[in-house]
């Protein structure tokens, strides 16, 4: 289960993650937890919009928008679009204008891209054309990036399914299911962090006909853990609060 784990140079795998540079110019994948390279990325685009937004206009701007660029590497940068899309559907009022059928037709476009792309495999071509058009040393060092073009055409889907959801989802009496609907919320960062360890422990003991008992075990583990996560959200709230308060930022400022 973990023979294509990475065990060597604990320091600087726990380091590089807890400084958020995991996915910056090199990867570094730590240890069986490899998804969290995702979290490595997203850290410096709310890093850019950080520098963009607050910080006042002109050279100290330019620094520190500099910076986020420097430490989030060209990985960051490549997928960058996608995470814009998502600012693009919470900012833009043009967007929420458009006539009911057209955000149906987006809703349900959106699934049907999606799940065409998961039944056919349809990365796994793509990824095999990059890797020879690109050779294998360019193709190495994009790392998740390696289809970001196709990732952007995925998250485009993404983004249409989502934005036609925001007027189907009113139709659908969904206030019945809001308490569930809130706990699987609450747990989902819970599941983002913690699935990928336990599942590969659960495969080091079982046997390899048991992949839906290392499901359930998985999430019966999120499940107690993911409330406890959730909660220490306030203190950290608290703790960042504080050091935020302390620094010497007026306010935001118009971009």
């Amino acid at each position: 289960a973990y023979e294509f784990v990475p065990f060597n140079l604990p320091l600087v795998r726990v380091g590089a993650v807890l400084g958020f540079v995991a996915e910056s110019w090199v990867s570094i994948q730590p240890f069986s937890n490899g998804v969290v390279w995702s979290l490595c990325v997203e850290f410096w685009y709310y890093m850019l919009f950080a520098a963009w937004v607050f910080a006042p206009p002109g050279r100290t701007r330019r620094v520190a928008v500099s910076v986020a660029v420097l430490f989030a590497g060209h990985k960051a940068l490549l997928l960058l679009p996608i995470w814009l899309m998502g600012v693009a559907l919470q900012r833009a009022q043009t967007l929420r204008r458009l006539p009911p059928k057209g955000n149906v037709a987006l809703w349900a476009g959106g699934i049907l891209a999606v799940g065409l792309v998961l039944a056919t495999h349809a990365y796994s071509p793509i990824t095999a054309a990059m890797a020879y058009f690109v050779g294998p040393w360019i193709f190495t060092q994009l790392a998740q990036a390696r289809v970001f073009w196709f990732d952007w055409v995925f998250g485009l889907a993404v983004a249409a399914h989502l934005l036609g959801a925001r007027t189907v989802m009113t139709r659908l009496p969904l206030e019945r299911l809001a308490p569930p609907i809130r706990w699987c919320a609450g747990v989902s960062f819970a599941a983002y962090l913690f699935h990928m360890p336990l599942l590969h422990m659960w495969a080091a003991f079982l046997r390899a006909d048991q992949g839906w008992l290392a499901i359930a075990l998985t999430l019966a583990v999120i499940a107690l853990l993911g409330p406890p996560v959730e909660r220490s959200k306030r203190w950290w709230r608290r703790v960042l609060d504080t050091v935020a308060g302390a620094l010497p930022i007026s306010g935001p400022t118009k971009p």
